[in-house]
């Protein structure tokens, strides 16, 4: 567990704040062949990959606004109802699914 008490003096703007915590949190940990959860604070293609060279997995949810995103798998304003597209790039796979 990690405490969050605010933002470090001098610090200046956190970039990538999610992705830093997760890596904490793994230091000293042997996940290797693990799988980790997150929801879409935590999770993107940087830090799926950065996990992948620990030979650890990631499954999570991803914000519409994650510029590694290709278009066509965030609208779905012209795909039916109920419908799942996949999209593979070298290790990583992303589901884009169409609730309404």
């Amino acid at each position: 567990m990690e405490t969050y008490i605010g933002k470090e003096p001098n610090a200046g703007r956190e970039v990538n704040l999610g992705e830093k915590v997760v890596l904490d949190l793994l230091e000293g940990i042997d996940a290797a062949g693990r799988n980790v959860t997150f929801d879409n604070f935590f999770t993107s293609l940087s830090l799926a990959r950065k996990l992948l060279e620990k030979n650890v997995s990631l499954v999570g949810t991803i914000r519409k606004n994650k510029p590694e995103l290709p278009p066509e798998m965030v609208s779905t304003k012209e795909r039916k109802p109920f419908t799942t597209m996949f999209g593979f790039q070298q290790d990583c796979m992303i589901v884009s699914y169409c609730p309404k």
